[in-house]
């Protein structure tokens, strides 16, 4: 069997495979590199208050969110993350979440990007109708 994954995945699923008697070839297909230039606009949004939720899909996301706001120059990004609501796509990328000092508040059933896209759809229906 072929797998390929990014270069940061974890063995949990080549390990099931070969558990099941499969035999594994797992390959790199991409690697995870934080790029891109500081964006001014993003900072300014949160710093105003004007980011209302911010979804993380991998344990990679939460991480290089967090050195981006750093290598920005916010010492202590987790302020500017204090009201903002912190959806996760799963419960490994919820422990990253919270080990980084962040308060994920919205995980979806499923890890999948569908159940989080609804997750956050029922969120902002439910977050409406409270400010009606």
């Amino acid at each position: 069997m072929l797998l390929p994954r990014g270069d940061l995945g974890r063995d949990w699923l080549p390990d099931k495979l070969r558990e099941l008697g499969l035999q594994v070839t797992d390959v790199d297909t991409y690697e995870t590199v934080v790029t891109g230039e500081d964006d001014d606009e993003l900072l300014k949004l949160l710093e105003e208050g004007r980011v209302h939720a911010v979804t993380f899909t991998s344990s990679s996301t939460v991480r290089n969110f967090i050195h981006i706001l750093k290598r920005m120059g916010i010492e202590d990004p987790l302020p500017l993350l204090a009201n903002v609501k912190i959806a996760c796509i799963g419960p490994l990328t919820e422990q990253t979440a919270v080990e980084a000092g962040l308060t994920p508040g919205l995980l979806p059933e499923e890890a999948t990007i569908n159940s989080l896209v609804q997750e956050l759809c029922r969120w902002n229906a439910e977050t409406q109708l409270q400010k009606a």
